[in-house]
């Protein structure tokens, strides 16, 4: 079985965040595209995926994304600095 490669896109801008954070995030995301199931798009999985806000929480930042299913890409929506 042969895995799928998912793409990371970014929807907003990452340039206020440091390299290194960056770079953490990239590493994150692409281990959380590892492990999504390759299945179709109805399954109760990808349905809660659909409707669910999803988020990373690394080094006082909050980074949004979704899933895209059927383009097999993971977008990340917005990064919101918390203290």
């Amino acid at each position: 079985m042969t895995a799928i490669r998912w793409a990371i896109e970014y929807d907003c801008g990452l340039d206020h965040i440091a390299r290194e954070t960056q770079q953490k995030l990239g590493e994150q995301l692409q281990e959380i595209t590892k492990c999504l199931p390759e299945n179709d798009g109805y399954g109760p999985f990808w349905e809660s995926m659909r409707r669910s806000a999803l988020r990373v929480e690394m080094e006082g930042w909050e980074f949004g994304y979704r899933l895209d299913q059927e383009a097999e890409r993971l977008v990340v929506m917005y990064a919101v600095r918390r203290i």
